[in-house]
């Protein structure tokens, strides 16, 4: 499991238009927020975010680029989520 300051990281760069700040009312703001997600399209929207600031793949077919939400396997990493960039 994360720490909480790894948290707050997180939540900053998936939400940096609620959570740009360093002091503990955004910190306890992002705890808050973190601590009210539930339900499919929350989740979803978060789940999205992460994949955009994850790392940019380019397709070798295509050429274009893609911020991915990866899962390792034994065979290699494969995008879960992919939005193009």
């Amino acid at each position: 499991m994360i720490d909480d300051l790894e948290m707050f990281e997180v939540m900053q760069a998936a939400y940096p238009e609620k959570f740009s700040g360093d002091d503990d009312a955004t910190y306890e703001a992002a705890q808050e927020f973190a601590d009210s997600i539930s339900g499919w399209e929350a989740v979803g929207d978060l789940l999205e975010r992460l994949a955009k600031i994850g790392p940019v793949m380019e397709s070798p077919l295509s050429g274009k680029k893609y911020a991915a939400l990866l899962q390792k396997t034994e065979r290699g990493c494969f995008a879960m989520i992919k939005r193009e960039v």
